[in-house]
């Protein structure tokens, strides 16, 4: 009896025992589907965390940060691993599941889950994803350095004092307009190319000098990111990232006062790693001196023989090779010219390819006009500013007008070409031009000239500037049209037509009845400042009013627009920057207003009487607050619109991104930058050259189809995402429609993301042969979709035949061979591929023609088979930058 009784007890255990094991495995096996689903969202959160991490990496490959962090690749590639994983069991016979895959996979998928919250912390806590393989080097204007004689020796000099160990601050003196920036740019270069230091930096010291800004330059050359808060302050980051860069030359141009470089973070001398040593440039022998220079070179004006051969080589196309005569007539002009070299180059580009008589013209204007000589010039500007005067008479009115323009600027300020084009256009420099389109490349045109004229220098993409020797000239010349006015107590002189201000607050009244256009930069200040309500009134003719705050905060500033603004009949060209300005409604009397342009500003709304500007052709609203109201319905009123700038607003699209009313733009712009979402990361970085830009984040529902298409059309660089719940299942020619559109030829730079209904990028099935598509992409990059293939069909003609990048992360429905196909892909050079399923890469055929392929980066695709041909000549390349983790072994690939 007690043993039936225990073998009872025990089988009751026992039953226990399994009924217990098979309520906690039971769920695996029916529950599947709930598993999947978790799975899916949370590899949507994962999926996301690997796009951040990753661009990161390519931010600090941009960066020059190529040497990427061992855990960070150790991230990358888990991650991809569990992205990857394969949510469906496998089929008995195809046709029903194995039930056990299916638990063995919803257990997998528990598994995985409840590890990725711990994944997901990892990738918030990288404070660093790469390291600098090796620092940039040095950058510089494109303009070419000459060696004359008369200066090797000042060039050698300068030179040998930099490599001596026991020289840490020298000082080059000379006259504005000498070459002083020229020589040390070519200096340094050499220098940083020998070695004989690791790294020069170049800095352009602002005038008055901004220590911040400074900082904030040498920071950025020097690839450090400056912290607040931190124990340290920025001058101690500075100095600690100088001594761990080894020995390094700073170069400070164009000092203008005294400047206390330990507060900058600057220190001379010997450091544990090297060196650091110092070379100012300056006019003022006294600030060599007082910046305690241990060397102090000048740097002379340059020898006839050397003037000369400078303006042949500007002025003909033989240079020094040419007639004798010209020689004679050039030695004339360079005296005038008083040897120095910006003139010399100004006037020499103005006689460029003329004939010799139109040369003796010239100078005997520059020679016996002694009107020119008046008594406000410093006797020792007289000889430029006749020189110039020649230059400045043979522009049309045109340039001589953008040269005032220009002039009026700060000293040394970058002005973006753009800006400078409203301006232009608002003060009637192009009124007989049909339209905003073509006033703004004829304006453009404009620029170039001077460009060329050597009157303006180019300095980075969409900026010029103006030399200080040349812009005090131009000061000379438009005397009686231009005024800069550097406080607030300055009256303005009478016909002044051009003006600009550098001031601390508004005066109370102002007559300016001649004046046609005013910028003024308001310095910080601490207090809301307002302009005087009778302030306008006495500017009835003016045509261009640019209002900048100069804030080290966002819209620290508060700005009410005075009744005033009425007065402006004229006005035409309105941008304002940096203030909190709330109503703006009072707008609408501005009835020949064409550019309306608010930057960082915070409005309630954008008022409809904006659009009932007829004259209205240019809007841009950049880095905006808008409280209220959808913009997109009075931007679709305003019909006349050409251009359209709505770009990292923080509108009211973010709370409600539904609005009642989709909205129709069926202006044709011809240029346009809009993207909807003012937290969205683009995937490629804007400049001046770029006319058009689209990216649909947040926008659909709230543009039209019709409308999307249009702007998605013609752009040059386009990101569409989250474009769901449409009809849409490939961009041509569902989207866009190849014979309408020209096959998006246009088109450089192309971003499609987390769009899951989209499987193809060209659909050709239903296309005409030989049509030619995406000919001139340079760009493109695919995340978080769908595609299984690039082309459904044959390829169009010249299909990626400009192609350079391709980048394609989280796309696992890619079937078979990614570039099947023949395709000619010679200007391929970087392949980066992050979690994809295709199994191959390159058909034989493709894979013949890459010529410049330089990076191949792939990670987590595990499915991949085969990576590219064994094709011997394709074997040979020489890769500079290879990172490949694939979960199988690759069977053929070029470089292991």
């Amino acid at each position: 009896m007690a043993e039936i009784a225990a073998s009872s007890a025990a089988a009751t255990k026992c039953t226990d025992i399994l009924v217990d094991k098979v309520t906690k495995e039971l769920p695996y096996l029916c529950c599947y589907k709930s598993y999947a689903a978790e799975f899916e969202e949370k590899k949507g959160e994962l999926s996301a965390a690997v796009e951040s991490v990753d661009m990161k990496i390519k931010e600090a490959k941009r960066r020059n940060e190529t040497q990427i962090d061992p855990l960070v690749k150790h991230w990358v590639r888990k991650a991809n691993n569990f992205i990857q994983q394969e949510t469906r069991p496998k089929k008995w016979f195809g046709f029903c599941n194995d039930w056990f895959s299916q638990y063995s996979l919803a257990k997998k998928l528990e598994r995985i889950m409840q590890e990725i919250p711990t994944i997901m912390e990892k990738a918030e806590n990288f404070s660093q994803v790469a390291r600098a393989a090796g620092p940039p080097g040095m950058e510089f204007y494109s303009q070419e350095f000459m060696h004359f004689k008369s200066r090797n020796l000042v060039y050698e000099q300068l030179r040998e004092e930099l490599k001596n160990d026991n020289i840490h601050r020298i000082g080059l003196q000379a006259m504005g307009g000498s070459g002083k920036t020229t020589m040390t740019k070519a200096i340094g270069k050499e220098l940083e190319n020998s070695k004989a230091f690791d790294k020069v930096v170049f800095i352009e010291v602002p005038n008055p000098v901004d220590e911040k800004k400074i900082q904030d330059e040498i920071a950025k050359k020097l690839e450090l990111k400056l912290e607040d808060g931190k124990d340290l302050t920025h001058a101690e980051q500075i100095w600690i990232r100088i001594t761990n860069a080894g020995s390094v030359l700073i170069i400070l141009d164009d000092v203008w006062e005294e400047l206390k470089l330990e507060n900058i973070g600057i220190h001379h001398g010997i450091h544990s790693q090297g060196r650091c040593c110092v070379l100012l440039t300056t006019r003022y022998e006294t600030i060599c001196r007082r910046m305690s220079c241990q060397k102090t070179i000048k740097l002379g004006l340059l020898h006839e023989e050397d003037a000369v051969n400078l303006f042949l080589h500007h002025a003909t196309e033989n240079g020094k090779d040419c007639p004798n005569k010209l020689k004679l007539l050039a030695s004339k002009v360079v005296i005038e010219c008083g040897n120095l070299p910006v003139v010399i180059v100004a006037v020499a580009r103005t006689f460029r390819n003329w004939d010799p008589n139109e040369w003796e013209d010239a100078f005997a204007v520059i020679e016996k006009d002694s009107s020119l000589r008046h008594g406000n010039i410093d006797e020792e500007v007289k000889k430029f500013y006749n020189s110039l005067k020649i230059s400045f008479k043979c522009l049309d009115r045109g340039a001589q007008d953008l040269i005032l323009l220009c002039s009026i600027f700060p000293r040394a300020y970058e002005i973006p070409v753009e800006v400078l084009s409203r301006i232009a256009i608002g003060s009637r420099l192009s009124e007989n031009v049909g339209s905003y389109y073509r006033a703004r490349s004829e304006v453009l045109s404009i620029k170039t000239t001077l460009v060329r004229s050597a009157l303006l220098l180019t300095t980075r993409e969409g900026f010029v500037k103006m030399h200080d020797v040349i812009r005090d000239i131009a000061h000379q010349i438009g005397d009686e049209k231009i005024q800069v006015i550097t406080d607030s107590k300055s009256k303005l002189k009478e016909n002044v037509k051009y003006s600009s201000w550098m001031i601390d607050d508004f005066s109370n009244s102002f007559e300016g009845i001649n004046l046609e256009v005013l910028l003024v930069w308001v310095n910080n200040a601490s207090h809301p400042l307002g302009v005087p309500e009778a302030f306008f009134g006495g500017m009835k003719g003016l045509r261009v009013l640019l209002l900048c705050s100069k804030v080290k905060f966002r819209r620290t500033l508060a700005l009410s627009l005075p009744k005033s603004i009425h007065s402006l009949e004229n006005i035409q060209t309105l941008s304002l920057t940096n203030w909190e300005l709330g109503d703006i409604s009072i707008l609408q009397n501005l009835k020949k207003l064409q550019t309306l342009e608010l930057t960082n500003c915070s409005i309630s709304e954008l008022p409809n009487e904006v659009s009932q500007q007829e004259k209205l052709r240019l809007l841009g609203l950049v880095d905006c607050s808008i409280e209220k109201n959808n913009p997109f319905e009075v931007i679709g009123r305003c019909s006349k619109l050409e251009v359209l700038y709505y770009i990292s607003n923080h509108d009211t699209l973010k709370i409600n991104p539904k609005p009642s009313k989709i909205i129709d733009l069926d202006q044709e712009f011809r240029i346009y930058h809009v993207e909807g979402n003012y937290s969205y990361q683009r995937s490629f970085q804007l400049d001046a050259s770029t006319k058009r830009y689209f990216n649909s984040t947040k926008l659909k529902g709230i543009l039209s189809e019709s409308t999307i298409k249009s702007l998605a059309a013609r752009a040059e660089i386009l990101e569409l995402t989250e474009c769901n719940d449409t009809r849409w299942t490939n961009l041509i020619p569902d989207i866009v429609d190849p014979q309408e559109d020209e096959g998006m030829n246009g088109l450089i730079r192309l971003s499609l993301k987390s769009w899951p209904a989209i499987q193809c990028l060209i659909n050709t099935s239903g296309i005409q042969s030989h049509a030619t598509i995406f000919s001139n992409l340079v760009e493109l990059r695919l995340s978080n979709m769908c595609v299984r293939e690039l082309c459904h069909g044959d390829f169009p003609n010249d299909f990626l035949k400009q192609l350079e990048k391709l980048y394609i992360s989280g796309c696992a429905e890619i079937d078979g061979t990614l570039l099947k196909g023949k395709l000619e892909l010679s200007s391929l050079k970087s392949i980066e591929l992050n979690g994809c399923s295709m199994t191959y890469l390159f058909c034989l055929s493709t894979a013949q023609s890459l010529k410049q392929l330089e990076n191949l980066d792939i990670s987590g695709c595990s499915k991949m088979k085969c990576l590219i041909s064994d094709d011997k000549d394709l074997q040979s390349k020489k890769w500079t930058i290879i990172m490949i983790v694939i979960k199988r072994p690759i069977t053929q690939c070029s470089r292991n």
